[in-house]
């Protein structure tokens, strides 16, 4: 089964933060819900099942908290909410991360995994590398992380389809490519350029 993962779709990431960011950006006129229309493109029209990975409730239950999503996320039928095991105020207040084998767990058979979501450095890598060293094929589509924020931003829209992906296309080109490579040694599952 082809799956897409998006971590943490919630308020707090999109409402604050990032949506203040775009304010003072400067194309902030750019329509940052595009990245639904990402998703789509790229993943439910081709078959792919979508995963929304949401923090679980404050209660210490396992269950899944809607109650902070994004209202920006445009969830569908065939969409599937999965938990994360832990709270948001427990990720944040105690520094605890999800188990990324009790989220891989809800999810009955993978094929091929695509993840996106929050924060591209630190849970989408944390969950991709345990998913690709489980020899489960694995990529982060930086697209749909919060790097989608600058790069709007930045350079405006993202395309739907990526054919070729350049450094221009993820805003690096005046980063030392150095660093871009660096940052992805022995991590087959972001971009490698």
């Amino acid at each position: 089964m082809k799956v897409f993962i998006f971590l943490y779709p919630i308020k707090h990431y999109f409402d604050e933060y990032l949506i203040d960011y775009l304010k003072i950006s400067k194309n902030a006129n750019n329509n940052f819900r595009r990245i639904n229309d990402i998703i789509d493109t790229r993943y439910r029209q081709k078959n792919y099942i979508i995963y929304w990975v949401m923090f679980s409730k404050e209660d210490g239950s396992k269950d899944y908290d809607l109650s902070i999503a994004s209202r920006y996320i445009r969830r569908q039928e065939g969409d599937r909410i999965i938990a994360s095991g832990i709270s948001f105020k427990t990720h944040t207040e105690k520094f605890e991360y999800p188990d990324p084998e009790f989220v891989l767990k809800q999810i009955p058979s993978l094929g091929i995994l695509v993840v996106g979501g929050f924060h591209q450095w630190d849970c989408v890598d944390k969950l991709a590398e345990h998913a690709f060293r489980k020899g489960i094929p694995t990529f982060v589509d930086e697209d749909t992380t919060e790097t989608f924020f600058e790069r709007t931003s930045n350079l405006g829209d993202i395309p739907l389809i990526r054919e070729e992906i350049t450094f221009e296309d993820l805003g690096l080109k005046d980063l030392k490519i150095g660093l871009f490579r660096k940052m992805r040694e022995d991590k087959p599952w972001f971009i490698q350029i």
